[in-house]
């Protein structure tokens, strides 16, 4: 079935802060966006890669912000990689280890891209290609500098931050900025490839890690690591918006990238509607606030995108068995303590 191009708001973010310091109404023009705006204070927030990277593009070129990618990651540091990309990589004790389990992931929850490592007798090279449906997008130019940047913070947390590769390739052929030019004076740059890379010295994938001895469990090679869902990565992408007007089969469709119908027929496949996936979505992010009992019937019924609570309650009795009010009694008994 395949899965969406997505990324956290974590991710995003501090792309997102460069240009409300450039004066962008960025709220607004996340809202023009159908981009739901908790994306600028939750990290946890799932967001369409293409819709938001395109957004920033578009963005950053209308107030002449060439070194977007650049700035944006000055702000974003190891810690701030996705969870699943640090948690998967804990357990490696040198950075030979370290890319190989990197790229192993990506490939699962990076789906537009591809990851390689090849090794000659002298240097290494670490390879991500965007797939061709994205290389004609506008925004090709941060995706390049993102690729190599994110590769360049999981490599400088084992050989320190001063660590400059011997070459880079570019798929984008736009001229390097000066910042650019500055920031990788001891670097061959090569545009106009078909995949981004970073080259350096073979020997240094012997090196260990910082961090080794924290206590986490080894990933094997039979370990199962397995992407998520197609209807699962869809539930996470509507949960923030499901209060907004605008939702409904042909937003989630634009939002993903795909036609109506294109998107139809991949719900169909995974034996979906788009209102039972809109049901199911609904009805999660209902559970989740029912249990906390400072939260009215009536504004979970709101917030998950009903505009009558009494539609909302009918709606949860049918899927659930029980109204909202009984399965929040029912969540609060489960969790009582035991009587002495």
């Amino acid at each position: 079935m395949g899965t969406i191009a997505t990324t956290r708001a974590a991710r995003v973010q501090p792309f997102l802060r460069v240009l409300q310091d450039a004066g962008v109404d960025v709220e607004r023009e996340l809202a023009r966006a159908h981009i739901p705006s908790i994306a600028l204070w939750d990290p946890d927030v799932t967001l369409a890669s293409h819709r938001i990277c395109g957004l920033i593009t578009k963005i950053a070129r209308k107030e002449g912000i060439e070194d977007i990618a650049l700035l944006g990651n000055d702000q974003d540091g190891w810690k701030a990689l996705e969870p699943w990309v640090r948690t998967n990589l804990l357990g490696a004790t040198t950075l030979d280890q370290l890319l190989v389990r990197y790229c192993r992931i990506a490939k699962l929850y990076i789906p537009h891209q591809k990851y390689a490592i090849a090794r000659d007798a002298r240097l290494v090279r670490i390879c991500v290609t965007t797939d061709s449906l994205w290389e004609n997008g506008d925004w090709l130019r941060l995706a390049d500098w993102n690729n190599v940047l994110l590769l360049l913070k999981v490599i400088r947390h084992v050989l320190g931050q001063n660590f400059v590769p011997d070459a880079i390739t570019l798929q984008s052929r736009e001229p390097l900025t000066a910042l650019q030019q500055e920031r990788f004076c001891g670097s061959r740059i090569l545009q106009g490839w078909t995949t981004n890379s970073i080259s350096f010295p073979k020997h240094l994938l012997a090196t260990p890690l910082p961090d080794v001895g924290c206590g986490a469990a080894k990933l094997g090679s039979s370990d199962a690591l397995t992407a998520p869902s197609f209807p699962a990565q869809l539930r996470e992408l509507i949960k923030p918006c499901l209060s907004e007007n605008w939702l409904d089969v042909n937003a989630v469709a634009e939002m993903i990238g795909c036609s109506t119908r294109t998107f139809q027929r991949r719900l169909s496949a995974s034996s979906l509607s788009f209102s039972e996936l809109l049901d199911q979505t609904r009805m999660e992010v209902a559970k989740t606030m029912l249990v906390d009992e400072r939260a009215t019937v009536t504004n979970v019924g709101y917030d998950v995108g009903y505009s009558d609570p009494a539609n909302f309650c009918r709606s949860f009795r049918r899927l659930n068995g029980m109204s909202p009010t009984q399965y929040r009694k029912s969540i609060v008994q489960q969790y009582a303590p035991s009587p002495n």
